[in-house]
C-alpha cells in the first residue's frame, strides 16, 4: 500500500472552485481501482490550508487515478506548486501552492 499526502493552499478568491476540485477528486477516488481511503483536513486557524491523505493498494493504482480523464482538468501539477482548474472561461487559480509526496508504511517493532 502507498499513501499520498498533499498540502493544499487554497486560493481565497476561488475558494469554491478549489473545494469543488477536492470534493470531486474525493468522489472519483472512491470509485477507482485500488482505492483504500481518503481524508481531507483543514487547519482550524487557516481555512485556506488543508491536507489530503489518500491510500491506495499500489503505486500503479495511484498513478492510474492521477492521469484519469474523469478528474477535473488541472494545469500546473508538478510545477511551482500552483494549480489551475481549466474551465470554459479559461484557467482559474484554485491552489496557490501544493506539495505532494507518496509514502509507504513501515512496521515499527
Amino acid at each position: 500500500m502507498v499513501t499520498m499526502i498533499t498540502l493544499h493552499m487554497l486560493a481565497e478568491d476561488n475558494f469554491e472552485q478549489a473545494m469543488y476540485v477536492l470534493t470531486k477528486n474525493t468522489e472519483l477516488s472512491r470509485e477507482a481501482k485500488g482505492f483504500v481511503s481518503r481524508d481531507v483536513f483543514f487547519c482550524v486557524d487557516d481555512r485556506l490550508k488543508g491536507y489530503s491523505i489518500t491510500t491506495w493498494e499500489s503505486r500503479e493504482d495511484l498513478e492510474s487515478f492521477r492521469i484519469s480523464p474523469q478528474r477535473p482538468p488541472l494545469q500546473g501539477e508538478g510545477g511551482d506548486g500552483a494549480i489551475q482548474l481549466i474551465t470554459d472561461d479559461g484557467p482559474v487559480l484554485v491552489f496557490t501552492y501544493t506539495d505532494s509526496n507518496v509514502y509507504e508504511r513501515h512496521a515499527m517493532s
